[in-house]
């Protein structure tokens, strides 16, 4: 049977059957899904990673997909943020995440109304991918937005800059939706409900779940003779009863000082400063250093980090991080 009377077939069918019959049809190209690159120009977890999932349990706190803390309440976003010390704090590559069609541009909240007062991710982009799915791209740069109205993208096409708030966040919300529905593209649109529940990421390469987000990580010291290492972590995710270790490697990879620090309430952003001291007579060694990072939860290790910089006492200022 030729396409042109296929077609004809399909013609007679939705004239001749009630309306209320028409959509029991059930034609493969129907339930086609969404395959997603990453909406940014970074390399997760390098130089930019996921703050927060979509919140799996809304109103009644908040868990993200793996029944963690990295989420806020009702958040229907994945929320991207990136690395300061890579320099990566203005003018980010904001990539369409799938073939599709601009379908709205919104710069400026409204002047008037309950809707002005609300933060609605203003401005963002909106593109339409066929079969109810659409991609929402928030907090843009309203002045560095590339795409208009209609226009056509592909995947990977830079549609806009990301807008560099302030020290610590340059947060991009991305949000994916069916039929008008915010989904978890960690879980795909036939999730049910909660956390820890059955779904299908959307990504084209599947993206691991990391329990535990490093907002920012710094060496600091007041310490003229450089006795002392001040290590200053700001995190997001832990929980009570997690256990942070620290451990301090000379440029030998030796151990030389470890600190244990345990999590006491669920927190938001929370802050560890540690503090490795030397023998007072003694400087530390110029050379690479490094801190291991882990934390520890209900006796499983579910998070590493390792961070590292350069001593040297050749000029003022020798905290030289990598």
């Amino acid at each position: 049977m030729n396409k042109r009377i296929f077609l004809n077939i399909l013609l007679i069918l939705n004239f001749t059957i009630p309306g209320n019959q028409v959509f029991a049809f059930n034609f493969p190209w129907s339930n086609k899904t969404i395959s997603l690159g990453l909406p940014l120009k970074c390399t997760l977890n390098k130089d930019c990673f996921i703050l927060y999932y979509p919140d799996r349990i809304a109103e009644e706190g908040f868990r993200d997909y793996e029944c963690g803390k990295l989420s806020f309440e009702n958040n229907k976003s994945v929320v991207f943020d990136f690395i300061p010390e890579q320099g990566a704090l203005s003018n980010i590559e904001v990539i369409a995440a799938a073939d599709g069609v601009v379908s709205e541009i919104v710069l400026n909240k409204p002047t008037k109304g309950i809707n002005s007062m609300v933060n609605t991710g203003i401005p963002y982009v909106n593109i339409s991918h066929g079969n109810g799915f659409k991609t929402k791209y928030s907090f843009l740069n309203k002045n560095k937005i590339l795409v208009k109205k209609g226009q056509r993208v592909k995947q990977a096409d830079v549609i806009a800059f990301t807008d560099y708030k302030n020290s610590d966040l340059n947060e991009v919300y991305f949000t994916v939706l069916k039929n008008g529905r915010a989904i978890d593209p960690f879980l795909g649109p036939d999730a049910s409900y909660g956390c820890n529940t059955i779904g299908k990421q959307l990504w084209q390469e599947a993206i691991p779940y990391n329990p535990i987000s490093i907002v920012n990580s710094d060496f600091l010291s007041n310490d003229a003779f450089q006795r002392n290492i001040f290590f200053d972590l700001r995190t997001w995710g832990l929980m009570e009863g997690d256990v942070e270790t620290f451990d301090l490697y000379d440029p030998y990879r030796l151990l030389v000082s470890s600190a244990i620090n345990e999590i006491d309430e669920d927190g938001n952003f929370y802050k560890s400063k540690v503090t490795f001291e030397e023998a007072p007579t003694e400087l530390l060694e110029e050379g690479l250093w490094t801190i291991g990072y882990k934390v520890n939860r209900k006796g499983k290790v579910i998070f590493s980090h390792n961070d590292t910089f350069v001593l040297t006492r050749e000029k003022s200022g020798s905290w030289n991080k990598l």
